[in-house]
């Protein structure tokens, strides 16, 4: 008679989930950066009880939770969770084929606003602080913001909400710059002064200049020619951050500039 598949809870320590990999012969490749992500939750605390489970056919061989369990091994932590023993190997084809739940989706479940905007500037914001300013405007997958800390960023920086509206308003009035950049620099700026970072993007909003070698009209041009550049890496956020920054220093400095760029494989300016 066939055996029928049983789960029980079992506690996983780093070397159980170790062994448990060494069963892991016939899987899709795994993604490191998601390991490294869960990691850091585990590590952190911020690792909750789902019900999701390991999942083991009837030979033995891992069918699904390779991602949990190098995530284990990476962070030193046991997990308690469900491990499901003796199922159809077939059912692999099916297993995580619904959507997972995104960032997005995390904010919109708390009843926050506009929770696109808002993710991608508490993501960025939270990449600028713990990776660095040249992290935050880039698709690096081995820095992906989890749930968990995406949340917890936003109850630091409450503020980070005032930052989508005005990152809106801005993009309305000058679309050749994102809007994430927009809302970090925004909330970034007001670090160093918000009285000049009001003034300055203000008045880059309403396309005041005092000349042709103000920061402000050089920053227009500037981007607005990122903006329609072909070149993938002069039309990316990263690039686009680094002109506002620049042109942000000269505003501060009270230094008249023509022309503004940035050489990507130069290290990343940084606001003062």
């Amino acid at each position: 008679m066939e055996s029928r598949p049983y789960v029980e809870n079992v506690t996983i320590t780093p070397q159980v989930a170790q062994m448990m990999l060494e069963h892991n012969t016939h899987n899709r490749n795994l993604t490191e950066s998601r390991a490294q992500a869960y990691a850091r939750d585990m590590a952190s605390g911020n690792w909750r009880y789902t019900g999701e489970g390991i999942k083991f056919g009837p030979d033995g061989t891992l069918l699904d939770g390779q991602t949990r369990l190098r995530a284990i091994v990476l962070s030193g932590v046991t997990i308690t969770m469900p491990v499901w023993r003796g199922i159809d190997p077939d059912a692999q084809l099916v297993m995580d084929s619904g959507r997972p739940r995104s960032n997005s989706d995390a904010l919109s479940l708390r009843g926050e606003k506009d929770v696109v905007t808002l993710r991608a500037i508490i993501c960025a914001d939270f990449q600028w602080c713990h990776y660095g300013a040249q992290s935050a405007f880039t698709s690096n997958g081995k820095r992906r913001v989890t749930p968990s800390e995406m949340l917890d960023w936003l109850a630091i920086r409450p503020d980070l909400r005032e930052a989508v509206r005005h990152a809106r308003a801005l993009y309305e009035e000058d679309p050749s710059i994102p809007r994430s950049v927009y809302g970090v620099l925004w909330y970034e700026l007001s670090l160093i002064s918000p009285e000049d970072r009001d003034k300055f993007f203000s008045d880059f909003a309403a396309g005041i200049g005092r000349s042709a070698s103000d920061p402000l009209v050089a920053l227009r041009k500037a981007a607005a020619a990122a903006a329609a550049s072909s070149n993938t890496r002069v039309r990316s956020a990263q690039y686009r951050a680094a002109l506002v920054i620049r042109a942000w220093n000269a505003f501060r400095d009270g230094v008249e500039i023509k022309h503004i760029a940035w050489r990507t494989d130069a290290k990343f300016p940084l606001p003062r």
